[in-house]
């Protein structure tokens, strides 16, 4: 077996742009599948671990595949799915390749891929399986009866429970995103995909406004950025259901999902809204310490370009509830007020309302509710970032959102 450098196969009609063509290379156990023009390779996944490859003919599950090697003898096990639109008998052929030797293209064998029947099915997750707090998943459906067919997209990431999952539901009509409450009870209000809002519960966070849905011909992509809480850890189903005007997939266990545990240090989460304009808005701004609220020093957010010169840069001390605003030269703080209690701040860029703005401290999770003005001459579309200092870690300065100043 050592002997061996690649092995391929082919499913289709022989020409590589229109046929799933599959290579495995042994040293690197990458897996890869030929695009679409026939061109060259997609990029790889690697076998039996992780990913999925996918063209317009066939997906490859990377992550439920494996090889085989004992003496002389080499099995490459993939799981295929194949699109309705490669319908028919396709020839299935081998081939082999050595460190001296090859064996030639093998016709071996025949598939029949059946012809589009009416109906949705739920295909894929991309990945297909992996870990880590936050992610933006690639769930794909299909619709033999077109895109224009589709009704809603639902996706959970959990244990089946709608209390104690991640359950999204999009609707096309509306293009409104759903996220199920910690209840189990019902959705919390939509945000609009693409447009505008985050969705939060205990199991997770999604970005609607960084999220999107691809829709061509048959297919439906619903691409979500997804961060989850770090109570929520351990290895989670993901699961797809899609619902057609007259059918619906049934739900279809695609992949799994490992959310690390808990550990020391502040990250920043999300702002709300998201994104939008007006000259005023009260903002809610999402922190969370795997310590404690206790350990939270101070939380800051930027509203501009970056620079402390021309941003409006606030500041809020958990242990004085001083809330603070960077000054027009980018030297220093102006006079602090109390937060919730008295004064407001203002320079060129902004105002901040101390006394109608307020905290929300609980558990890991700390919101920051501020009643923010701009300026006129601050007009623009304007970067909104985060940044969280605990005791011992911070979180960096994490862009999460945008606003337009009018």
């Amino acid at each position: 077996m050592g002997d061996i450098v690649q092995l391929w196969l082919s499913v289709g009609s022989g020409s590589t742009a229109s046929s799933c063509l599959v290579a495995w290379d042994r040293a690197s156990n990458g897996l890869n599948l030929y695009n679409d023009a026939g061109s060259g390779w997609l990029p790889p996944a690697l076998l039996g671990v992780s990913g999925t490859l996918s063209n317009s003919q066939c997906t490859v599950n990377a992550v439920a595949s494996s090889v085989s090697l004992s003496g002389t003898d080499a099995v490459l096990n993939l799981a295929m799915t194949f699109t309705s639109s490669f319908s028919g008998t396709k020839n299935v052929a081998l081939y082999g390749l050595g460190s001296s030797s090859n064996t030639g293209w093998q016709t071996l064998g025949t598939w029949t891929v059946p012809a589009p029947a009416a109906g949705i099915t739920a295909v894929s997750v991309t990945p297909a399986s992996g870990s880590g707090a936050s992610q933006t998943f690639s769930f794909r459906y299909s619709d033999a009866a077109g895109v224009g067919d589709i009704v809603q997209l639902w996706l959970s990431v959990g244990s089946g429970s709608t209390a104690s999952s991640c359950l999204v539901a999009w609707d096309r009509a509306s293009n409104g995103l759903n996220l199920y409450n910690d209840a189990g009870s019902g959705w919390l209000p939509p945000a609009l995909l693409g447009v505008s809002g985050t969705l939060s519960n205990s199991q997770c966070t999604v970005n609607a406004v960084a999220s999107s849905v691809s829709l061509s011909g048959t297919d439906a992509v619903l691409n979500l950025v997804m961060t989850f809480t770090s109570s929520f850890s351990g290895t989670k189903n993901v699961a797809l259901y899609g619902l057609g005007s007259s059918s619906n997939s049934g739900w279809q266990t695609l992949g799994t999902w490992t959310v690390p545990a808990s550990s020391a240090g502040i990250t920043a989460v999300s702002v709300t809204p998201a994104s939008g304009s007006g000259a005023s808005q009260t903002f809610s701004f999402r922190y969370s310490d795997a310590a404690g609220v206790g350990d939270i020093v101070q939380l800051w957010l930027s509203v501009g370009s970056g620079s402390t010169a021309s941003s409006c840069l606030v500041a809020w001390d958990r242990a004085s509830n001083g809330l603070n605003l960077y000054n027009d030269a980018g030297s220093g703080w102006l006079p602090p007020a109390l937060l919730g209690v008295s004064g407001t701040l203002s320079n060129s860029q902004c105002t901040v309302n101390a006394v109608a703005s307020s905290e929300s401290l609980s558990g890991t999770d700390a919101v920051l509710n501020l009643v923010m003005t701009f300026k006129s001459s601050f007009n623009g579309a304007k970067n909104v970032a985060l940044y969280g200092l605990g005791s011992s870690s911070n979180s960096g300065w994490q862009t999460l959102g945008t606003w337009t100043v009018p």
